[in-house]
């Protein structure tokens, strides 16, 4: 069961499919689950539009001639006024926190339903997500009531993979852009301890393993802390870096240059395999 990424605002279930063909070879049965998205935020557009501002004029002011500045200036407006009025009027449904987490339980109950008839074990169900996808994945894992609102038994989620994920909204504050990006699908709240999994974790949080690329943006520290809380609760979790890796590619050709990722998940499933048969012999 995997989640895409794209900071809850961006991305389809159709961007993990080479993930998911890649995990069909090694004998999983891998289903891709899209979630309604979160739009861009005045804020953000703002954040944009001044960057791309920066840019045209830097452009413009490297002209050899003075009509060919005058004539990229006028481009320039131009392009930044298009845009402008293209956002103020187009249409935009808000769409925050718990929509996306709520979307997630929905179709994993379809999974638990479905699972046997597309050659599925219901007993060896994972979730799996990358970025905003491995937000949502651990969620599903740690708060077990968004399971229950859509009349699951939270105990179907046997381990949890996330690659790459955001566990904490006090890291994401710790940018500009992280905050921008909090508040803008999880709301300005005074709080959000059902909205990330690191409040969330017990002692009957299931196995988690935690995958970040060398180069991950400030993602690191949110596997740091999510890792501690993990352990401190007595849950079992194993934390990989695979250091050449961004946070890009590390979700590509898991079939080749970067099977390590996948032959990494597999031993962490294997082991939680024996972990279940020998907990129930």
């Amino acid at each position: 069961f995997v989640g895409h990424g794209g900071a809850w605002h961006t991305g389809s279930k159709e961007s993990r499919r080479p993930v998911c063909e890649a995990l069909a070879q090694k004998g999983y049965v891998a289903v891709s689950t899209s979630y309604q998205l979160s739009s861009v935020s005045n804020e953000q557009i703002g954040t944009a539009l001044t960057a791309v501002t920066i840019v045209l004029l830097s452009l413009a002011l490297t002209c050899p001639t003075v009509s060919q500045m005058l004539v990229m200036l006028m481009l320039s407006l131009l392009i930044l006024t298009f845009f402008s009025i293209l956002w103020l009027f187009w249409p935009r449904e808000e769409v925050q926190h718990p929509a996306h987490i709520l979307d997630v339980a929905r179709n994993f109950k379809w999974v638990t339903e479905n699972v046997e008839s597309l050659g599925g074990d219901p007993q060896k169900i994972v979730v799996m997500g990358h970025s905003a996808g491995g937000h949502l994945a651990s969620l599903l894992a740690t708060n077990t009531s968004y399971l229950s609102q859509v009349g699951v038994d939270p105990s179907f989620v046997k381990a949890c993979v996330s690659i790459s994920g955001a566990y904490s909204d006090q890291r994401l504050k710790e940018t500009q852009l992280g905050t921008q990006i909090l508040h803008n699908a999880f709301g300005q709240r005074p709080h959000y301890y059902d909205a990330f999994p690191i409040y969330n974790v017990s002692q009957e949080t299931c196995p988690f393993l935690l995958i970040n690329a060398g180069v991950d943006l400030t993602l690191k520290r949110h596997s740091f802390d999510f890792h501690y809380a993990l352990r401190q609760a007595g849950v079992y979790v194993k934390t990989v870096y695979f250091d050449q890796e961004t946070h890009w590619t590390i979700m590509r050709d898991w079939t080749d240059q970067n099977r390590a990722v996948i032959e990494t998940i597999e031993a962490f499933l294997e082991e939680r395999w024996k972990q279940l048969k020998s907990a129930t012999s």
